[in-house]
């Protein structure tokens, strides 16, 4: 059983990123490459490119699924490409036989050697991993007293407090 599932709405944009003639997909990693690069703290900017050959809602499903695939790997860790395009292919497989070809795993791997989109995939995974790890904080000076029950009282003084 593969480790990954690829959920029923993503797979007619993943097969159709298959389906994609070599020309058009060559158009696609260009286009890709060619993307500026977005703040961190914004989701990756992937709507309104248009690629000649393609309807925009087969763009926008296709785009879909490549930052998804780039999410995904950037939340496995550091895991290899290779190893991540073997884990796709097998997830494939099992609604599409279409997943263990070799040209399956070459386009998978040509998608994710996009290294603009796969660099801010895993800044974006860093920045969101631990959001809440500071949670609180107290300040300690080097001089405490101990203060007793009523205020306009002398703070406590002797062998656990700090002398003045």
């Amino acid at each position: 059983m593969p480790r990954l599932f690829i959920p029923d709405r993503y797979r007619k944009g993943l097969l159709g990123l298959l389906a994609l003639g070599q020309f058009v997909l060559d158009e696609l990693v260009a286009t890709l490459k060619d993307q500026p690069e977005t703040s961190i703290s914004e989701p990756i900017k992937l709507s309104g490119i248009e690629i000649q050959g393609l309807e925009s809602a087969d763009v926008e499903d296709i785009l879909d699924v490549i930052s998804l695939l780039f999410r995904v790997w950037a939340l496995a860790g550091d895991k290899t490409i290779e190893a991540f395009v073997e884990e796709v292919s097998e997830a494939i497989a099992t609604f599409n036989p279409i997943g263990q070809s070799p040209e399956t795993k070459e386009r998978i791997r040509t998608i994710l050697a996009i290294e603009s989109m796969a660099s801010l995939s895993k800044a974006r995974a860093v920045l969101t991993d631990n959001q809440c790890d500071f949670y609180d904080a107290k300040i300690l000076t080097d001089i405490r007293y101990a203060f007793r029950p009523d205020a306009n009282a002398e703070p406590l003084r002797g062998r656990y407090c700090s002398p003045c």
